[in-house]
């Protein structure tokens, strides 16, 4: 069994889940091959951690047998591990001493590491280091580049486009969201969402929409107050408040799975909203509802729509038509004017798993 009560990192081996490896503090990895029922200790080219914490592991894609990890020291030094066996033995990539932490791999060879920690702001301590299989690049070494000096929290790679995207946590400056903008090298990077992010947020985990590849979700985390998730339009280059965590809680880590987010304390599913809307056009004497996915503005089509109305303010709403949903609306003709009209959409079904609340509505007065 594992005998270190801080494990801060893990991998499970996309190919072969029975094989696991955990990073912890103090610079240990343990690895087991048959699902966690017994552990050994890996001693193979781990000496170079020795004292530090590992923070994150990444394997190259569509090879699971090629897998770094990354670590940091106590005195804001660290760098970056490498095994070609799966996990069964290491050897140093010689990466310059900094406090590498989250970590991305391509199929062409191609690693990148965000690095930084609040207790240096020095330039070569932060940023990003791009390695090419051969040597270590400080990619964001210059002072005009978006990266320079930003403490990077969060990394994620989407294999399609070869992009990569980035968080950095406002610890002595602005926390920003950054995305790569050439698909080869990974040299050229802008920022996401302009003025759309607060001068006072922690970035810390940044994951994409895998149903949706211009719209990435951002979780922030700090060292007190309460955390929240922002969705992100790239094509809008836009960046809103998807939710607000409760009192103290932070989000530090994020896989998508529509959406599923890990938070202080376990790991909660997050559901997504719908958004319904009626307008009135008044020539016409017609009622249009309009139903999307709140987070990606996808129309909801095939989905019925029921249309109440009620006189007074204080009276009841009485059912008087129903519709479904097509290219993107359901459209009411109402004989008379007067009154207040609500449309309602409860989710049924399959949509019932997606969506909450599982009913909502949209007033308008005609």
């Amino acid at each position: 069994d594992i005998t270190v009560v801080s494990g801060s990192t893990v991998w499970v081996d996309p190919d072969q889940p029975d094989v696991v490896i955990v990073g912890a503090t103090g610079g240990v990895l343990f690895r087991s091959s048959d699902g966690g029922d017994t552990w050994t200790e890996i001693t193979d080219g781990v000496d170079s951690a020795s004292g530090s914490t590992f923070i994150d592991f990444a394997e190259f894609v569509g090879d699971s047998s090629t897998l770094y990890a990354s670590y940091q020291s106590q005195d804001s030094g660290g760098g970056v591990l490498q095994s070609t066996d799966g996990g069964a033995t290491w050897t140093n990539t010689d990466m310059p001493d900094v406090p590498a932490g989250p970590l991305v791999a391509n199929a062409d060879g191609q690693v990148l590491v965000g690095v930084g920690v609040e207790q240096t702001d020095a330039a070569e301590a932060r940023g990003l280091y791009l390695f090419d299989g051969i040597e270590w690049t400080h990619i964001s070494s210059a002072a005009d580049h978006p990266t320079y000096q930003a403490l990077v929290t969060g990394l994620t790679f989407d294999p399609e486009t070869n992009t990569v995207y980035a968080v950095s946590s406002g610890a002595d400056m602005e926390g920003e969201v950054f995305k790569s903008n050439d698909d080869a090298v990974w040299q050229d990077w802008s920022i996401v969402g302009g003025d759309t992010i607060p001068s006072d947020f922690w970035g810390q985990s940044v994951v994409i929409n895998t149903h949706d590849t211009d719209q990435i979700y951002v979780s922030t985390a700090r060292p007190s107050g309460t955390g929240s998730i922002y969705s992100c339009s790239i094509i809008k280059d836009a960046c809103e408040v998807y939710y607000t965590g409760l009192k103290d809680e932070t989000f530090n880590t994020m896989v998508f799975d529509g959406l599923v987010t890990g938070s202080n304390t376990g790991i909660f599913a997050y559901q997504s909203k719908a958004k319904l809307t009626l307008t009135k056009q008044t020539n016409k004497r017609r009622l249009v509802a309009g139903l999307t996915d709140k987070a990606t503005n996808k129309v909801l089509n095939n989905r019925t729509v029921r249309l109440y109305r009620k006189f007074k303010k204080g009276g009841t709403f009485k059912l008087i038509d129903t519709k479904k949903v097509r290219h993107g609306q359901a459209t009411f003709l109402v004989n008379q004017r007067g009154g207040i009209f609500q449309a309602r959409w409860r989710a049924r079904k399959a949509d019932a798993d997606v969506y909450t609340p599982l009913t909502i509505s949209s007033n308008v007065t005609f």
